[in-house]
């Protein structure tokens, strides 16, 4: 039987670290760079920026993306709501006049480097998918980039 993934994809739960995944999406092309609290920005090579939190005590890789809104914080409210119950694997909130959208990854017994690689931009992807959505559209930032007047 043909093996799924090669010795390099996959990592030990003890060799989870900011460092190895850098040097991993950044063999994809994805350019990340590591803040001075440990998170990882990946920019460049999505739809939408991101960061990577990587939460050893609990074995959590955090998926993290926000978005600008206007200030409206009943309206925000309501489409959280709608929002939190239309997309699956994405949790959304507000804070600091902005939507976010996280999303977790668990790495007790390991991980798989190449599905991390193929989660980010899908949530990226869900988090924009999302701001268009009736229920919120109006509510972004008219100078957010993925906004569609």
């Amino acid at each position: 039987m043909e093996e799924m993934t090669s010795n390099l994809d996959w990592i030990n739960e003890i060799e989870v670290s900011a460092p190895r995944i850098q040097r991993y999406l950044r063999s994809l092309l994805i350019d990340v760079d590591i803040d001075d609290e440990g998170y990882l920005f990946l920019k460049d090579g999505l739809e939408h920026p991101a960061w990577v939190y990587i939460d050893a005590p609990r074995t959590l890789v955090q998926l993290i993306a926000q978005v600008p809104l206007q200030p409206d914080e009943g309206l925000q409210a309501a489409a959280v709501y709608e929002l939190n119950q239309t997309y699956i694997g994405v949790q959304f909130h507000t804070l600091y006049g902005k939507l976010w959208g996280n999303a977790w990854l668990s790495y007790k017994t390991g991980m798989c480097l190449r599905h991390l690689a193929h989660i980010v931009p899908l949530f990226c992807s869900a988090v924009l998918h999302a701001v268009h959505e009736p229920c919120i559209r109006n509510l972004i930032q008219r100078e957010f980039p993925g906004r569609h007047h």
